[in-house]
């Protein structure tokens, strides 16, 4: 049964209009009845009819306003709270769309569905043909980069539970892990239930629906499903359900709403608390209501035992209907409850009225009237006295002191909103212009609480280079610089005694000012470094670092922007993503100096892996250009930056893999300075080959020791169980290792493939199943993992010359004749 809230409201009205018509009747009698007697008496009964009436009013029409308006705000409330929930969910559809487009947009993707002759190379079979090779490698290595991304759509967003891909020309299905299944044995084969190939929307929303999982289980998800254009290709996206209805309906909805429903287009209950007994109540009532297709709005519904509000909101953009609903007993008690509050209240104020009209004195507005005098005489904007003007007198006098606390407020605020703006625009012409002088500069540093000393200052001008080849947008081009001023900051932290301001010159650049001495110089050069390595790190953008001379007075910072940007102007020779000194690139120091990053790289990559004899081999080489990129004849404070950039690369791999350097070359001051100390080439090379070797050595025996103690943990499972569930995916998973290193692992420590040692184990594991039990072929075959009998038959004959009866018997009838 369903009641609208203007029904209550009328019947309530309707109970204190009486109340109201009687109290008037009675100061009616009152009245009459004081005629003839003294004039007080009437006084007080006329003052007490002016007074109770319009209070007794006043309490009717607030206590009909705060019903009404507390069953407006609990709407308002519920509404409020639904429009969260749905453009929470709204949001995690657009990302899941912002995660496709970039997915398909990827080039990986493009390169394999338009990778010419996939489905042939899919079809392979048996022995290969030396023509297939070429191409079914770079077909097998586009389709590995395409399983990457598809597991990096799965980590997109937390709610995703699972993520398949439809290839409609190869007619098979990749999901997440790097795994393939055709489309007739794939393990989900209700994933296209109810998706009709007409469907062109974006995206395509699915009911509800039970998803089997490749281990058997089921979990109850919610398909978004994206169809490409060129291709006719399907990615599918599971929302674990529960985990969306925790997490966004249920955590959104607040205190307010006792349940939270979510009805399909076709107005089928899709999401709620399958526990809460009232939202299965409410359900069949919310259907017969024919409310659920309205985009907004609230009803009443009245059940066996209670009352219940159901709040309704639609999303367009998913098709759903949100319903909230909420225990009204609980809203109606408390309206009783504040009934009987303000009737109490009433009757105190009668007796207060009845007071202050016998013993009201002019005495007592006195004070009022001398402070409403100097309001008006301080004040032209506050109107005249009591009888003259709009306002009252202590309204007067309290939105005069309003007034005056919100002037000095908004004052307050206006100047703290603009500092930041202040500041801003005073580094921006201290550096640009030069106008200031030493004392302006001073006094407003002090104001403006930046953290800068006025001496021994170097400008480095800092411009992220976004990728020529892709199109940027604005926004993404402001949220990359954002990332980059935020990550500069944090570089403050690991500086020492360094004191640092950054400020934003253009759209393109920023400027860092770092307080130094000159015997810090060298510092700059590796705080440059790690702002690039971070930047990097963290945007995935190169940066370019153009650095002005040292500045003695913060009056030279002028020159040395001017510098700096003069030194940008070289990065096309140097190449984008380098670090430039004004010094380095000026005709009268000779030819800028190249640093070999490539070679870099590769000795990283070689100390990564443990190969000392080419770690070695590339250490030399990168020495070698750096000495012949100068003609053999460098400027040695050059070669000292180049080596240090190689030191800070060397010490940032170390410490990904727990070495301290410093322990183990023995050394009782830090690496850097160390390296400034040395002035002999040789010496210089011998030092580092033997940081590069024993960084070799010992990332090399970490390999070799965690090779061994995975294919020992892998032996160890296949030996507990050896049945249909062992594979090698299944033991990569748990012991959280991919399954194609874990292969590679197994065969150089073992000598042979995990399925060849699995199929070793497990014959002789039937051996001893043929000897020593009455188990029937059969069941040792289903327990060993096996499901065709005569495939293990075969296999059995293979390793062992005799079919399983006929080794039965042989061996059987040998411990026979042992016995005897």
């Amino acid at each position: 049964m369903i009641i609208s809230f203007s029904v209550w409201g009328y019947i309530y009205g309707t109970i204190d209009f009486i109340i109201l018509t009687r109290v008037i009747l009675m100061l009616h009698r009152l009245i009459r009845a004081s005629k003839g007697r003294n004039f007080l008496v009437k006084l007080v009964t006329l003052t007490l009819l002016v007074s109770v009436v319009p209070l007794l009013l006043l309490s009717l029409l607030f206590y009909q306003n705060t019903r009404s308006t507390m069953k407006a705000e609990l709407q308002a409330a519920n509404m409020a709270s639904l429009s969260k929930s749905v453009q929470a969910m709204e949001l995690v559809i657009d990302q899941i769309g912002i995660s496709f487009m970039q997915f398909i947009s990827d080039s990986t993707y493009r390169d394999y569905a338009k990778f010419p002759r996939g489905e042939y190379y899919e079809r392979l079979n048996g022995a290969l043909h030396a023509d297939d090779m070429p191409g079914l490698q770079k077909y097998l290595m586009s389709k590995a980069k395409l399983s990457f991304n598809i597991d990096n759509l799965r980590m997109s967003s937390s709610f995703i539970d699972s993520v398949y891909m439809f290839d409609r020309s190869k007619n098979m299905m990749l999901t997440q892990n790097d795994l393939q299944y055709p489309i007739d044995r794939f393990y989900d084969r209700d994933w296209d239930l109810g998706l009709s190939e007409k469907s062109h929307a974006y995206p395509i929303i699915m009911d509800v629906r039970n998803a089997v999982k490749s281990n058997g289980t089921s979990k109850l998800v919610i398909p978004i499903v994206f169809r490409s254009s060129d291709e006719d290709n399907y990615i599918v996206f599971n929302l674990d359900a529960q985990l969306v209805y925790n997490n966004i309906f249920k955590r959104l909805g607040g205190k307010q709403s006792g349940s939270i429903l979510v009805y399909t287009q076709g107005h089928k209950l899709m999401l709620y608390d399958h526990a809460d007994k009232l939202a299965i109540e409410a359900d069949e009532n919310l259907q017969k209501s024919e409310q659920l297709g309205d985009s907004a709005g609230a009803v009443e519904i009245r059940l066996d035992n209670y009352r219940v509000m159901a709040t309704f909101q639609n999303s367009s953009a998913l098709g759903w209907t949100f319903v909230s609903l909420t225990d009204l007993d609980v809203l109606y008690t408390s309206i009783n409850n504040l009934r009987s509050i303000m009737a109490t209240i009433g009757t105190l104020l009668f007796v207060a009225t009845t007071l202050l009209a016998l013993l009201t004195s002019r005495n007592i507005y006195n004070p009022i009237r001398n402070l409403l005098y100097y309001v008006i005489n301080h004040n032209n904007s506050v109107p005249a006295l009591p009888g003259q003007g709009q306002l009252g007198e202590l309204r007067t006098i309290r939105n005069w002191l309003v007034e005056a606390y919100e002037d000095r407020k908004s004052l307050q605020v206006r100047l703290k909103e603009s500092l930041p703006a202040y500041r801003e625009k005073f580094l921006h012409t201290l550096i640009k212009t030069g106008t200031y002088t030493e004392e302006e500069i001073s006094e407003r540093i002090r104001f403006l609480d930046i953290d800068l000393g006025l001496e021994n200052i170097m400008l480095l001008l800092i411009m992220v280079e976004e990728p020529k080849e892709q199109k940027i947008d604005v926004v993404r081009r402001s949220m990359n610089k954002l990332r980059a001023a935020d990550m500069i900051e944090r570089q403050h932290v690991g500086s020492g005694e360094m004191r640092m301001e950054l400020v934003e010159l253009s759209e393109e650049t920023l400027a860092l000012l770092v307080n130094c001495t000159e015997d810090e110089f060298t510092g700059i050069f590796t705080l440059a470094e790690r702002i690039q390595s971070g930047i990097l790190s963290e945007i995935g953008l190169h940066c370019s670092i153009g650095i002005g001379t040292y500045c003695r007075q913060i009056t030279d910072l002028k020159i040395a922007y001017e510098e700096a940007v003069e030194a940008l102007g070289y990065r096309d020779m140097t190449g984008q993503g380098d670090i430039i000194y004004i010094e380095d690139i000026r005709p009268d120091n000779g030819k800028s100096f190249h640093y070999p990053k490539d070679r870099e790289d590769s000795l990283q990559h070689y100390i990564k892996t443990g190969d000392k004899r080419e770690a070695l081999r590339v250490l030399g080489e990168l020495i070698d250009q750096s000495v012949q990129g100068q003609g053999g004849k460098p400027q040695f404070r050059q070669m000292q930056q180049s080596l240090i950039r190689l030191l800070v690369g060397l010490m940032d791999t170390a410490g990904q893999y727990g070495i301290d350097l410093q322990k183990s070359m023995q050394v009782k001051q830090n690496l850097y300075s160390e390296l400034l100390h040395m002035g002999d080439l040789d010496g210089i090379r011998t030092w580092f080959t033997s940081i590069v070797s024993a960084m070799a050595d010992s990332i090399g025996m970490e390999h070799r020791e965690k090779t061994n103690r995975h294919v020992q943990e892998v032996m160890a499972m296949i030996e507990r169980d050896c049945g249909d569930s062992m594979s090698l995916t299944l033991i990569a998973e748990k012991l959280g290792l991919n399954p194609s290193y874990l292969s590679r692992s197994f065969k150089e420590k073992t000598g042979q493939t995990f399925l060849v040692y699995l199929t070793a184990f497990r014959i002789e594991k039937s051996k001893e199943m043929l000897i020593h039990s009455d188990l029937k072929v059969k069941d040792i075959c289903e327990q060993l993992g096996y499901v065709k009998v005569n495939y293990f038959i075969k296999l059995f004959k293979e390793c062992t010359g005799t079919t399983p009866g006929e080794f039965r018997k042989m061996h059987v009838r040998t411990v026979e004749l042992d016995g005897t």
